[in-house]
């Protein structure tokens, strides 16, 4: 089982490459708004997965509207 600090920095490695990556390719600069963005993406595929999303509850499809 990974311990919190590796989830951490888990996540932060991939908050990091997908603001790098919408930076690149779309007009966004913003951290803020990338962050949220990715928070959209990773619940629709927790939904379609049938597991928790990023409010660490199991997400209904009007959560993902």
């Amino acid at each position: 089982m990974p311990q919190k600090g590796e989830i951490r920095a888990a996540k932060n490695t991939l908050y990091d490459k997908y603001h790098r990556f919408i930076s690149a390719n779309t007009p966004t600069k913003s951290k803020l708004d990338t962050t949220r963005m990715l928070h959209k993406v990773l619940n629709v595929f927790a939904y379609s997965e049938m597991m928790p999303g990023s409010n660490c509850k199991l997400q209904n499809w009007g959560d993902l509207m």
